[in-house]
């Protein structure tokens, strides 16, 4: 495994974040690493999902491998449990409690269902593949792949026409000053 610098691990969070720049009128906004960029509709959420769920910088050939296994081997309905799950760990954290109706026992049955979903898919449908990564690569391999898996699942929640349109919302109350901040800068196209 050779380390990736920091530029190559900016690229690589970039490229996901173009995945996700499919819908919606153009905006601009900041990237990662104080970019500036340009893209479509969902591209906050993508620098925000990118940021969150990339993938480490020291991933190989198995990892890759382990991590398409579990895209492939994992349903909708098991990226909808992958999706509830990390919302469901969020909101413990204080600052967001407050703002979510999670209870103690919602959030076990979605822990209890997510840990059946990963034990399903490292032990039977991605067997080999979780084997050889954890033997080649170690035990970052886990936290890679399932971070690939994560932002398959978080790209489709985010895509629902809903989320978008709240997004863009967002977006909307940011382009003024972006635009002017690109004008005064010499940034704008």
């Amino acid at each position: 495994m050779v380390p990736q610098t920091e530029r190559q691990v900016e690229a690589k969070r970039l490229a996901v974040a173009r995945r996700y720049a499919t819908l919606g009128r153009s905006i601009t906004i900041f990237g990662l690493g104080l970019h500036i960029m340009k893209a479509k509709g969902l591209l906050l959420t993508a620098a925000m999902t990118a940021f969150f769920f990339s993938q480490p910088a020291s991933a190989g050939v198995f990892t890759d491998e382990f991590a398409k296994c579990l895209v492939s081997s994992s349903s909708q309905d098991d990226q909808t449990q992958l999706a509830q799950w990390i919302f469901s760990a969020m909101t413990v954290h204080p600052s967001i409690q407050s703002m979510s109706k999670v209870t103690a026992e919602e959030r076990a049955k979605v822990d209890a269902k997510t840990a059946d979903l990963f034990v399903r898919l490292i032990t039977k449908d991605c067997k080999s593949q979780s084997i050889n990564a954890l033997k080649n690569e170690g035990d970052s391999a886990m936290e890679a792949a399932f971070s690939v898996l994560g932002q398959v699942a978080m790209r489709r929640l985010m895509g629902d026409p809903q989320v978008v349109q709240s997004i863009q919302g967002f977006g909307k109350l940011m382009e003024p000053e972006l635009k002017k901040f690109g004008k005064d800068n010499h940034l704008a196209q």
